[in-house]
């Protein structure tokens, strides 16, 4: 590849200059102006700081020789230009080449990308990778032998702008032709960036999507909507970004923008995620080495395949039907996702799938051992709303386009599984009321037009109209959309799909398992934001939520309830009760069941911070990692929680599907193959969190999946924090989940740390009455949070003077609340609130000046 030249070429360089005259390298110039967006033509400087230096410019994309321009006076910029400037001196190698692109009058709708390199790198007959030139091979989809069917990487210059002006990426890369089919059909193709240290930098060290908290790239798309660009130009990432919420979903991030070539305008390209081992580092932190990635029929593009097939033969050689194979299935297997990923392509009648456009992955890494499916290349979606894309995905004979039997082998047969064909069926029915329900799917579809389409018109007069000029496939195919209302009228074909397609799929759900129709299901609750409710795992809106279901079919529905709070019982409307939090029932008629909570404020603190190892000692390892302890009588469903530091881009999101049992604990570690060096024995673990924790003090903040704040603590490595901590030995421990976690003095140091154990077994400080700190109590207030006023309950074993008060989360001290000295009995004292600020407050009792026991509160006015 060209890179490994690179890399010789650099490496004979430098022996140059240690076996020559050659006294190092050139300085880099200085541009008087940064590249950007501009009103009218630009004069800019270029100057360099070291003496004897000449500096050479090019405006074409060509790299800066000792024969470019030279310059001598402030170069004139008229038009949109990409100006690249070099130093040069007769004793040093050539310098580093300096690009910055000027946007001179441009209408700036989108973010912009601009690419330069020379012009031969793209169209040379010989070398040219965007051409069918002379010096090609033969493609996937048509006979003709073309340059652009070669697997070849040309450097380039890439800069990203923000709509704003806000320059994000300057740096030199790889550039490579991305894509199948859509390349030798259409003129405008997609591209492949890459990072490599060989250009200068082995990453794109940018955000590159807004909604995604990853920093760091070492490939992206620029996606040229492949076969949609004819059509929408949003087919592929709508129907991604359709899943998002209620769906747990692999997808690729989108970002449309603009592209320059060498200062020509180039069209809409998609800035999307490229689908690699990169992938899963970024998104999952964890090791590429431990990543497998299949495609098709099990074939590695990345890692071994050996497990899926290992996979695949147990399916083979045993009856799914029954309970004991089915339960080993899902040990190999995320089952939840895999229905959710056949769902979203069955419904959305993906035409080229399922025997294409297939891709899954797993890892070796604790937590992520289950195969998972991607989704991608999705343009052929949203087109025929009558398709019975069912029975095409579970077809015994189709042919080799689009559903070969292998294809359809695992849906097919996970299907002859009771559990999970009711979980399919009840799912499905959940997503029609909800992800693909046609007011929402038409918001969507509306926040892509209204994006894209200010950009439109320009786009159409530089690709409207047009097939790659080689075309020479056997069939016809329909050229780029050449008009606006061309453009908006195939959107409008997307709005035709999401309102009619509902009925249909409901009568292919019918037809195929022989159901008899739906009823209609109401889920209330009897106190708001008291609770979770979920159906089959996925969370529905309460207080009050509506949808119809699948007779004939069981219908799974579980309550968690909220901190503060504690689940009673269902109601059924006219049909009593059931205590149970998980129930299942079939939908024979239309139902109305209620989730009945009440306030428990003994179960707060509900989930805090238990233990924290910063850093480990050099003999015993086992990188940084975190423990969290449910305090609550509940088990709490913690899909979509957040971990995070300080850095707002070290952010762990615990999977679908994680729970965390009343009275056990969870550990979250940086790095799970090192956490299980040290603790082989260890269990209800998790990670990689992809980041570490500081050894000169850290804070930690655990957010729900609403983002609100539930724990949060600021550790420090010296006193009054155990210093044994740092380096020693010892993890922070808290002494007891009734305490502060907040507050130093509440934490002790354990040799070698204790994930998993109840810490007041480790240290011996007992959890009952027996010291003079346990032989008073003070309870959580009530309410909490509060607005106005708020009741402390606290209970004196023995005479003594009480001191009870009020500290903000700084630690300064706000209210006192109790201040003389009382006999032994049970107390309650009204706090009022209204001069508090919203927000965290603490409230600590002394007894005697000896601390009993701390709590947390929240001000909401």
């Amino acid at each position: 590849m060209k890179h490994f030249f690179l890399s010789g070429f650099i490496c004979f360089l430098y022996c140059n200059i240690l076996h020559s005259q050659i006294q190092g390298i050139s300085s880099t110039p200085v541009f008087s102006e940064r590249g950007g967006f501009y009103t009218g033509p630009q004069s800019v400087e270029l100057t360099s700081n070291a003496p004897g230096v000449e500096i050479r410019y090019t405006t074409d994309g060509t790299e800066p020789d000792s024969v470019s321009a030279l310059y001598t006076s402030p170069v004139s910029i008229i038009k949109t230009t990409a100006l690249r400037a070099r130093a040069f001196r007769t004793d040093t190698l050539p310098g580093e080449i300096i690009t910055q692109t000027f946007f001179i009058d441009e209408e700036i709708n989108l973010p912009v990308i601009s690419i330069a390199t020379d012009p031969d790198n793209f169209f040379d007959d010989q070398t040219g990778i965007y051409i069918t030139g002379t010096n090609g091979k033969r493609g996937d989809c048509d006979p003709t032998i073309r340059n652009l069917n070669q697997d070849w990487e040309r450097p380039v210059n890439i800069e990203l702008y923000e709509k704003d002006g806000t320059p994000g990426i300057n740096q030199e890369a790889g550039i490579k032709i991305y894509g199948g089919c859509s390349r030798t059909r259409f003129p405008q193709k997609s591209l492949a960036l890459y990072a490599r240290k060989v250009y200068g930098k082995g990453s794109f060290n940018y955000q590159l999507f807004p909604d995604k908290p990853i920093y760091k790239f070492e490939s992206f798309v620029l996606r040229s909507s492949a076969d949609d660009q004819v059509s929408t130009f949003m087919r592929d990432a709508l129907a991604q970004y359709v899943s998002v919420k209620e769906m747990d979903m692999d997808i690729q991030a989108y970002r449309p923008a603009i592209v320059f070539l060498n200062g020509v305008y180039w069209g809409i390209h998609d800035i999307r995620e490229k689908i690699s081992e990169h992938y899963f580092e970024s998104n999952y932190n964890i090791d590429k080495s431990t990543v497998n990635i299949l495609q098709s029929d099990g074939y590695a593009s990345y890692g071994s395949a050996s497990g899926y097939t290992e996979m695949l033969n147990f399916i083979r050689n045993n009856d799914l039907s029954g309970t004991e194979n089915y339960n080993f299935l899902k040990t190999q297997m995320d089952i939840d996702e895999y229905i959710d990923y056949e769902i979203l392509h069955i419904y959305l009648a993906e035409r080229d799938w399922p025997g294409n456009n297939i891709k899954f992955w797993n890892s070796t890494t604790k937590g992520h051992e289950k195969w998972r499916w991607i989704c991608y290349d999705l343009d052929q979606t949203f087109i025929y709303y009558q398709t019975n894309s069912l029975n095409e995905a579970t077809a015994t004979n189709g042919p080799e386009w689009p559903n070969p039997p292998w294809s359809t082998f695992l849906l097919r047969n996970l299907l002859s599984n009771a559990d999970f064909k009711n979980r399919f069926i009840q799912r499905y029915a959940f997503y029609l009321n909800t992800t693909f329900r046609p007011d929402h799917l038409g918001s969507i579809v509306q926040k892509f037009r209204e994006t894209l389409e200010p950009e439109i018109p320009r786009h159409i007069a530089r690709w409207g109209g047009q097939l790659d000029p080689d075309f020479n496939e056997p069939w016809t195919i329909s050229p780029t959309f050449s008009s606006l209302e061309q453009g908006l009228g195939n959107v409008n074909y997307i709005l035709d799909f999401i309102s009619e397609r509902p009925g249909n799929a409901i009568n292919h759900i019918k037809s195929k398992f022989g159901l008899t129709g739906m009823a209609a299901l109401k889920i209330k609750t009897n106190l708001t934001a008291a609770g979770t409710v979920l159906i089959y795992d996925r969370k529905v809106t309460l207080p009050d939520f509506n949808g119809n279901f699948f007779k004939d079919v069981p219908l799974s529905v579980k309550a968690y309830p909220n901190p503060g709070y504690k689940f009673l019982r269902w109601e059924f409307s006219g049909s009593g009760s059931d205590p149970s939090a998980d129930i299942i029932f079939s939908m024979e008629s239309d139902k109305e069941i209620t989730a009945v909570f009440e306030k428990s404020p003994e179960n707060e603190p509900y989930l805090i911070i238990n233990e924290i190892n910063y850093n480990s000692s050099p003999d015993f390892n086992t990188g940084d990692w975190i423990e969290i302890f449910n305090y609550s009588g509940n088990t709490l469903d913690l899909s979509g929680w957040k971990l995070k530091d300080s850095n707002d881009k070290n952010v762990f999101i615990f999977p679908m599907g994680t729970e965390i049992q009343s009275k056990r604990y969870l550990t979250i570690c940086e790095d799970i193959a090192i956490f299980r060096s040290g603790f082989p024995h260890a269990y209800d673990y998790m990670g990689n969190t992809g980041f570490g924790l500081k050894n000169e003090g850290e804070v930690i903040n655990l957010y729900n999946s609403d983002n609100v704040l539930i724990d949060s603590v600021h550790y420090g490595n010296s006193n009054p924090w155990p210093e044994l901590a740092n380096g020693g030995g010892y993890s922070l421990i808290l002494k007891s989940p009734e305490l502060d976690n907040d507050l130093p003095e509440n934490w002790a140091a354990f040799f070698n740390g204790s994930p998993g154990r109840n810490n007041n077994e480790v240290t011996g400080i007992p959890e009952i009455p027996g010291n003079e700190m346990w032989q008073h109590k003070i309870d959580q207030n009530y309410p909490n949070p509060c607005s106005s006023v708020t009741t402390l309950s606290y209970t004196l074993k023995s005479q003594g003077y009480v001191s009870i008060k009020v500290f903000d989360i700084s630690g300064n001290e706000v209210l006192t609340v109790v201040s003389e000295d009382q006999s032994p009995d049970l107390y309650s004292v009204t706090l009022n609130v209204t001069s508090l600020r919203n927000g965290m407050y603490f409230y600590s009792m002394k007894v005697n000046n000896i601390l009993t026991g701390v709590r947390k509160f929240v001000v909401a006015h």
